[in-house]
């Protein structure tokens, strides 16, 4: 009885859906068919494996895009207007950093 579970496996689309809403899964605002417990306890070899890599690489993924969404907008803030530049060079001559 156990055997007969142990190699399904996910569809692809089903596979793309576990990685985009991975987060969501995780702190379990979204479920998918069976969770990780239930997937081992019923002997789902190949589905545990393919949510759990599913699960950890979608995590990553959205993680990188959130970092990366940061950064641009803190590049974007700090950068200085054209009307926010200020122009140092007598202060620099003043001070010896020119000549």
């Amino acid at each position: 009885m156990k055997d007969e579970n142990q190699f399904e496996s996910y569809t692809k689309l089903k596979m793309v859906y576990i990685f985009a809403l991975a987060p969501f899964i995780l702190v379990g605002r979204q479920t998918v068919e069976k969770d990780l417990f239930q997937l081992r306890k019923e002997n789902y070899r190949l589905k545990f494996k393919q949510r759990l890599v599913l699960l950890m690489t979608g995590m990553l993924f959205w993680i990188g895009v959130f970092i990366y969404g940061y950064h641009l907008s803190e590049k974007e803030r700090l950068q200085l207007s054209p009307e926010e530049e200020i122009e140092i060079s007598k202060w620099k001559k003043k001070h010896g950093y020119e000549e």
